[in-house]
């Protein structure tokens, strides 16, 4: 099983008065057995370890909020686990081993997705998480996200960067709130493959886009173009008055020093 036994087994003593279970970087091959009691549990730290699988007994967790299991050797997320974690708000699973995911996850209180350094071709619908605010699937092998990512309402950071994408859906146009977005490294990526729908009908102001096929010229002649220039003009507006008020309030301060130094004198 892998870890230091005295040093897990004091984890498990506190999980169970804590309801959160941090096991991440013990070497472990599998779940300990005793772990897999603590059906009570809301986050999970299983990081950075050795894991091949996560059990069926994972099911049971149905309080579970936060799983943390970053850096393993996942190859796949059993179906059953994802439909049975209906509270789950955080699902971490970066630098593992991941092929495919299951076509629906069922999760729809997660807020927070991350997939990052994986070899996901596809992601699954998202059409049903309505709460998500934060998806990185960058450094992956997409080559399309899927039409259903028009339904996340309340997504605000998209990170799809170092994927094998061409064109993005028009029907990113349903992500209102999406602030931010990075498509840098996707080298076939033109600005053909930029919907005026993104740019125009969400709140995006920032875009990164190093190392695509993007031409600017073609770009700036996207009918949505405008709105999106205005936004990040705004942006920047509002950064520079922010430093501003932040270097007036240093120099303020700074007098208020000098006052009460030479009224002391």
């Amino acid at each position: 099983m892998g870890g230091n036994q005295s040093v897990l087994k004091q984890k498990l003593e506190h999980a169970e008065k804590t309801a959160l279970l941090n096991i991440s970087g013990e070497k472990l091959k599998e779940l300990p057995k005793e772990g897999l009691t603590l059906t009570r549990l809301k986050i999970l730290d299983v990081s950075n370890n050795r894991l091949s699988e996560l059990p069926p007994q994972l099911a049971a967790f149905a309080s579970l909020k936060h799983l943390l299991a970053a850096s393993n050797d996942l190859q796949t997320v059993p179906a059953e686990l994802l439909q049975a974690w209906a509270a789950l708000e955080i699902l971490d699973l970066r630098a593992n081993r991941l092929q495919s995911l299951p076509a629906s996850l069922g999760c729809v209180k997660l807020k927070k997705l991350l997939l990052a350094g994986n070899s996901l071709a596809s992601l699954p619908e998202l059409g049903g998480l309505a709460k998500l605010v934060e998806l990185d699937a960058s450094n992956n092998a997409l080559t399309a996200l899927p039409a259903s990512i028009g339904g996340c309402s309340a997504l605000q950071d998209l990170n799809v960067t170092s994927n094998r994408l061409a064109a993005l859906p028009a029907e990113m146009g349903g992500c209102r709130r999406l602030k931010t977005l990075d498509v840098s490294g996707n080298t076939q990526l033109g600005a053909a493959g930029i919907p005026a729908e993104l740019l125009r009908d969400t709140a995006l102001a920032r875009l990164w886009k190093d190392n695509c096929a993007i031409d600017a010229a073609e770009l700036a002649a996207n009918e949505g173009w405008a709105a999106f220039s205005a936004r990040e003009s705004a942006r920047e507006s509002k950064k520079l008055d922010s430093r501003r008020l932040e270097t007036e309030g240093v120099v303020f301060h700074n007098r208020g020093e000098m006052g009460v130094s030479e009224l002391g004198d």
